[in-house]
């Protein structure tokens, strides 16, 4: 069985949507080593910049290629995905320095928990809508999470040690 993403026909497997979420997640380990390592030299803010952008300009396209195209950028989008995970923990600790590890866990927990209730609101819509536009909306969600970074206090994007 197979999924065709135009048209919201079942043409693909099960397996194989599955294979690709599983490379996004292993490959995305690149990302979250990285993102830590481009955070402290480049500062915050760019790191969490281009992990919107890139998340936001290669989601719609694993939704059209196939073949190797798609593994391939299955794998970049992964590695965009999780660019800003360690990041967003630093800026945690940073929110809270009297309790470091509160700050990541809040980071961490609203995270993980704001991604799970997304995942079920559009579990529900696609039942009701064109898979294809769910992969355009987590895009605009991509985007809009590019213009959110712009909202964080100066402070908290410097790439300076703090005490």
């Amino acid at each position: 069985m197979e999924l065709n993403l135009i048209t919201g026909t079942v043409i693909g497997t099960l397996v194989a949507g599955a294979s690709i979420i599983t490379t996004m997640i292993v490959v995305g380990i690149a990302g979250n080593l990285s993102g830590g390592h481009l955070a402290d030299r480049l500062g915050r803010r760019p790191v969490l910049l281009a992990s919107a952008i890139a998340t936001a300009v290669l989601t719609v396209p694993v939704a059209y290629l196939h073949g190797a195209a798609v593994w391939l950028t299955a794998g970049f989008l992964g590695i965009a995905v999780f660019l800003s995970l360690s990041t967003a923990v630093l800026i945690g600790q940073d929110m809270f320095p009297g309790s470091k590890s509160m700050g990541s866990g809040i980071a961490m927990g609203l995270a993980n928990g704001l991604g799970a209730i997304l995942v079920l609101i559009l579990g529900l819509w696609v039942s009701d809508s064109s898979l294809l536009f769910v992969f355009w909306v987590l895009a605009g969600v991509g985007l809009l999470s590019a213009l959110l970074a712009f909202g964080f206090p100066a402070p908290l994007m410097s790439a300076r040690e703090r005490a």
